[in-house]
């Protein structure tokens, strides 16, 4: 049994799955507030299946595209002594599969992208506050290389009782 849902002002601790979906949609646009570790990971696990359809496709037709450029390269020389000056090959989109996949795994991800880039921002933001961070902390997971691993650290932050500071006056 799942507790019951906590008002959308307030963070919804020991979320389910379907509670934390629901707040994520609901909550499109919020940055004010506070969301729980279970609402963020909850929406983070939705969010990579939903997205994972499209990133498969993309890999698919990226891979088999690659497949295609290597298997049907074409010595192309110089010269006299016919010296090798380097390889002709097919476009990545000369493969069938590849120009069947990718285009659409990039539009049906480029939608979804569009479409949950601010909701996502938004949970974030209220993670950060739910652990006591200012959102714009969330700024650094822009950082090449390294941001991936510090937003990680930053969104497994406890909880904390100095996030109260950011809750949605009732």
């Amino acid at each position: 049994m799942h507790a019951a849902s906590a008002p959308l002002s307030q963070p919804q601790y020991r979320a389910s799955l379907g509670q934390a979906v629901s707040r994520f949609f609901r909550k499109y646009a919020t940055f004010r507030g506070r969301a729980s570790s279970s609402e963020f990971w909850w929406a983070a696990l939705f969010l990579f299946v939903v997205t994972l359809a499209p990133n498969v496709m993309l890999t698919l037709g990226v891979v088999s595209g690659f497949g295609n450029i290597l298997a049907n390269q074409v010595p192309v020389t110089a010269g006299a002594d016919r010296t090798l000056v380097g390889y002709n090959q097919p476009a990545l989109l000369d493969d069938p599969t590849a120009a069947a996949l990718i285009p659409v795994g990039a539009v049906i991800g480029g939608i979804l992208a569009l479409a949950l880039i601010l909701p996502w921002l938004a949970l974030s933001w209220r993670r950060l506050h739910d652990s006591g961070l200012v959102g714009a902390w969330y700024f650094l997971s822009l950082i090449p290389v390294v941001g991936g691993l510090f937003f990680l650290v930053l969104m497994a932050q406890p909880t904390k009782k100095e996030g109260r500071r950011f809750d949605v006056p009732v």
